[in-house]
This record gives structure tokens, sequence and C-alpha cells, in this order.
């Protein structure tokens, strides 16, 4: 039973790794996408000077990298081992499985949205006022909650399964996962006060990436700790 657990555990570890690569190069594809049209419709690409001809090829190129890396995640959908192996772990067990693997994901397909929003920002404060540059600014705030209210548990899926993602280990995870988070904001808010005494445009710009490493530190740091209490109850078992 043991050596079939482990062989199960590792080829669902490999198909998970590569899922969650291909959604990060999915959204990623999306976003850039989305970034490029938006840029368009502002006028940003005429005053670069890019032809239509190679706007209209990124755009496409765009499109292939998304639909392959989405047939990719559909291809690395769980299949038959994953349902044997849920077969052998609790309902707890799986569902803080894939809760860990959604905190690993997030913050990184969350960076190309941050990365927008700060371009945006940039422009906002160089006089540009576009609808589209207000929505890319102002989306950011809106994101970057996300991590943190996902280790808080106050997301939509985490109320409906509170009874599987509750306990008092992971409300210890919590505490210290969102205790880094707050440090590494401080840091990282100080740091572009000082930065802002001199340049405030390019702090303002630089403040969604603060906002990002603090939310993004504490969902990494809350899933790492389930990763190590799970290797270490399988290396006792």
């Amino acid at each position: 039973m043991n050596a079939e657990r482990d062989g199960l555990e590792a080829r669902e570890a490999r198909r998970e790794r590569w899922r969650q690569a291909a959604l990060v190069v999915m959204w990623t594809a999306v976003l850039v996408a989305i970034a490029c049209v938006l840029a368009g419709l502002g006028g940003l690409i005429d005053r670069t000077g890019v032809s239509e001809t190679v706007f209209a090829a990124c755009l496409i190129a765009l499109s292939l990298i998304g639909l392959a890396a989405w047939t990719a995640a559909r291809a690395a959908a769980p299949g038959p081992d994953h349902r044997r192996l849920a077969g052998l772990d609790g309902r707890r067990d799986r569902e803080q499985r894939a809760r860990t693997s959604q905190l690993l994901v997030l913050p990184a397909m969350l960076l190309v949205t941050v990365s927008i929003g700060s371009l945006n920002a940039a422009r906002l404060m160089a006089g540009e006022r576009e609808a589209a540059v207000w929505i890319c600014a102002l989306v950011v705030p809106l994101l970057v909650v996300l991590p943190p209210a996902m280790v808080m548990g106050w997301d939509g899926g985490a109320r409906k399964l509170r009874r599987f993602l509750e306990d008092e280990l992971t409300r210890e995870f919590r505490a210290r996962a969102m205790a880094l988070g707050f440090w590494v904001l401080l840091g990282s808010a100080t740091t572009l006060y000082l930065v802002g005494l001199w340049r405030p445009a390019e702090a303002v710009a630089l403040l969604p990436f603060a906002l990002w490493a603090g939310g993004g530190a504490a969902a990494l740091k809350f899933a790492l700790l389930h990763r190590r209490a799970e290797r270490e109850a399988g290396a006792d078992g």
C-alpha cells in the first residue's frame, strides 16, 4: 500500500507541476494580450512606431501560446491516478493540498497584472488620462488582496470548505504567514517612502509591487509550511 501511494503521489506531483506551469503560461499570454490591446486603444502603439503588421503578429503569437498552454493544461487534468489517490486520502488532505497548489501559483500569475498596473500608474503620473490607463492602474488594489484573503480563508471557496480547511495547525501556519507578509509589506512600503522623497512618480509606480510582495510572501509562506508538514507526515508515516 505504501509503495502504491508513493508511486501515485510522485506521478500526481509531476502532473500537477505541468498543469500549474501551463496555467501560468496561459494566463500570462492572456494578460499580455489584453495589455497590448489596451495599449493599442490608448494610442501607445502608434507613438512607439510599431507597425500594425507586427502588432497583429504579436497578438496572433500570444493567442497561439495561450491556446497551446490551455491544451496542455487540459491534457494534465486530474485523471485515474488522481481518483485512486483520492480514494486513499481523506477529504481534508485533498482540499488542503488543492488550496496549497493554488497559493503557490497565484502570486506568479498576479505578477503579470501587477506589472501592467505599475506601467499604467506611471502613465497616469505622466499626465495620461485615457480610460484604459485608469482601469489597468485601478485594478491592482483589487487583485493584490486575493492571496492574503485566501490565506485567511475569506474567499468563497474557503468558506464553503471551512470544516476541511480549518484546524489548529492551519491557524498556526496562517499566523506565521501573515506575520511574514506584514513585515515584507512594511519593508517594501518604507523603502518606497524613502524613494518617494526624491522621486515621487517612480515611488507611486512601484507601489503595486510592494502590495504584491506582501500578499505574495504570505501566500507562499503558508503554502510552503503546509508542504513541509505533508512531507514530514509522510516521512513519519
